[in-house]
């Protein structure tokens, strides 16, 4: 037999972390790019998105969010233009007295975009200023002014072009046909690259003017008088005079349609969905700049307090909208988020690894548990307030009722203690209750105790690690963001390089993919596309590349996704060994009966063998665990 060695036994040297369980936080960067946590994400941030805009969809028109029109020096593009766009909820939010009365301040938006947009239409289709209101609220003035902008636009376009080809042949007809000395020629040549360039300048002026429709009125008049000129090679002066005067009126009267169409199609009330979460995404993207880039803290502040009160504008002038929302978003959550909450916790407890589809098979089993664990709180916060509003009934009775109230407010500031406690358990627990399911595999009220009492008991420790993970959280973020930017602008260069070789059909100073894909910025990895300035091929061309582009973005989001659901599942493993004294490694795994057969550790012999018989010398009790494995047996004397 072999001896027993204590230096064998020696402890193994730990890692310099291992009293440090913080830095386990840090494994959620991995945990959240493995291809089943970002694809189960990306799965629930599309679903959410389509479920979005069939809410929209179905929201009636007359509770969908206003947007105003309001005259400006220069447009929200920082291109030159006319207006500004301004939604109810831009207003809810900046202005104390839209708060105090949004739908008196809707009402007054609606009757500014009627009196801005008569004016345009009375002008454009000669209609009365009734039948003007009766169109721009029931929405059919869109409908007519892009009917009569999309029969003048290729013509004007046409139009413009040839003015501008004649005008630089002309210019350079001119050039040629003067005799220069050495010096003054090549002052000439200067002095004529610097027409052709205002002349190009112009052009493009004019044509994005037509196309994009963001300019104010009159404001291009220089550029048409530059060029479109009387030919005086031309026979007839005054013909030639009255071509030019018949192509200007034509290219305002072009131009003049293009700001209508556009103010009317901005003057749309626009889905409440649509519109918040472009609200909320512009907010975060503003707070990140101000915070890493700026380091602004009064602007972060700003942002923040933004970002709350555009959810309390959901929630009190939306409230219907807001509760299928909320129940949407959880129905999605509960099995999405379930999931990568189970897939994180076996990697992390386990280094067990995890497919999506048996993670769903997991949530799916456990969706009530998901579903229930945010409502019950909520539930419960509503019951109270339920009860405090009768005692206020009571209250209300006339005589007698002061004197009721002053007897039941014990009983309502308990009531108030206890939504309280409630309400702060929820808020900061409210990202341990799925990964408490996850790991547990229990149910929702389960979830909620631990998650309180973890918060209660360990706020500190708590708010330490949810400060650890939102600063690591971020800095992947940037990171991921950054890399998709890389991704996306080393894409364009290169294509761009090839395709823009050839020009847009309609705006030729244009290369054909900066026509159809904008360059990504920054910023703003995905910018608003011109629609009106594409022919159908392109326009078909650039709906797929745009839905790629959304998909590499839903991939960032996709990413925050699985990396928060990721880094609240191995905080609630840390808080529970610190709480509980739980071993990390203790996870609940739930074994098939087919494995429980198959780990059997012995094989009973068959009932055909007959038992090995015993030495004479042994005793009858002499079971076979006194036997010694090493020992051998004697044959009797």
């Amino acid at each position: 037999m072999a001896q027993f060695d204590p230096s064998n036994d020696a402890p193994q040297a730990r890692p310099w972390y291992s009293d440090f369980l913080f830095v386990r936080l840090f494994q959620g960067f991995r945990l959240a790019r493995q291809l089943s946590t970002l694809s189960l994400a990306l799965l629930g941030v599309i679903t959410l998105f389509v479920g979005g805009w069939i809410l929209d969809a179905f929201t009636p028109r007359s509770v969908q969010v206003v947007r105003q029109i309001v005259p400006a020096q220069r447009s929200i593009t920082g291109q030159p233009g006319g207006f500004n766009v301004l939604s109810e909820l831009d207003a809810y939010v900046a202005d104390p007295a839209v708060r105090q009365d949004l739908p008196g301040a809707r009402q007054d938006m609606r009757e500014s975009n009627v009196a801005m947009l008569s004016a345009m239409l009375t002008d454009q289709l000669e209609m009365n200023n009734l039948a003007n209101a009766d169109a721009i609220l029931s929405g059919d003035a869109l409908g007519a002014v892009a009917h009569d902008y999309d029969d003048a636009l290729p013509e004007a376009l046409d139009v413009l072009e040839q003015r501008y080809d004649a005008r630089r042949r002309a210019l350079r007809d001119e050039f040629e046909s003067q005799s220069y000395s050495r010096t003054e020629r090549d002052e000439q040549e200067i002095r004529l690259e610097s027409r052709l360039n205002d002349l190009e300048a112009s052009y493009d002026q004019v044509v994005m003017g037509l196309l994009s429709g963001q300019q104010p009125a009159g404001a291009l008049e220089s550029d048409l008088a530059r060029l479109i000129v009387v030919d005086a090679a031309a026979g007839d002066q005054a013909a030639q005079r009255e071509l030019v005067q018949k192509h200007i009126n034509g290219l305002r009267n072009a131009l003049a349609l293009a700001r209508t169409y556009r103010v009317a199609k901005l003057a749309q009330p626009q889905g409440i969905f649509c519109a918040f979460v472009d609200f909320k995404l512009t907010q975060l993207r503003s707070l990140i700049d101000a915070l890493i880039w700026q380091h602004k803290f009064a602007a972060v502040k700003q942002h923040a307090v933004a970002l709350a009160r555009g959810g309390n504008w959901l929630l009190s002038f939306h409230p219907i909208f807001s509760i299928f929302l909320v129940l949407m978003a959880l129905v999605i959550w509960a099995i999405i988020g379930g999931a990568i909450c189970r897939i994180a916790a076996l990697q992390v407890a386990r280094e067990e690894r995890l497919g999506a589809f048996k993670a769903l098979q997991f949530s799916m089993s456990k969706f009530l548990g998901f579903f229930t664990a945010p409502l019950l709180p909520i539930g419960l916060i509503a019951i109270i307030s339920v009860l405090i509003l009768l005692g206020g009934l009571l209250g209300a009775i006339p005589g007698i009722g002061e004197f009721i109230a002053g007897l039941l407010m014990p009983l309502a500031l308990v009531g108030g203690f206890v939504i309280a406690i409630v309400a702060v358990g929820l808020a900061a627990g409210f990202p341990l209750m799925f990964p408490t399911i996850a790991v547990e595999a229990s149910d929702g009220f389960d979830a909620i105790s631990k998650a309180f009492s973890y918060v209660l008991y360990r706020p500190w420790r708590t708010a330490f690690y949810y400060l650890v993970a939102t600063v690591y959280g971020g800095i992947c973020y940037l990171f991921v963001h950054l890399f998709a930017f890389l991704m996306l602008v080393s894409v364009h260069a290169a294509a761009g390089l090839a395709m823009n070789w050839d020009s847009s059909s309609l705006a030729e100073s244009r290369g054909k993919l900066d026509a159809i894909w904008p360059i990504p910025l920054l910023s703003d990895l995905q910018p608003a596309i011109n629609w009106s300035s594409l022919n159908w091929t392109e326009a078909a061309g650039a709906g797929l590349i745009c839905l790629w582009v959304a998909l590499v973005v839903a991939a960032v989001l996709a990413f925050v996704v699985a990396l928060y659901f990721s880094l609240s599942t191995i905080t609630y493993l840390l808080l529970r060994k610190h709480v509980d004294d739980t071993d990390l490694e203790d996870v609940y795994v739930e074994h098939p009966i087919e494995e429980l057969a198959q780990e059997t550790p012995a094989e009973t012999p068959s009932s055909a063998e007959e038992p090995p018989a015993l030495p004479q010398d042994q005793p009858a009790d002499q079971t076979l665990e006194e036997t010694q494995p090493g020992d051998e047996q004697k044959p009797a004397e």
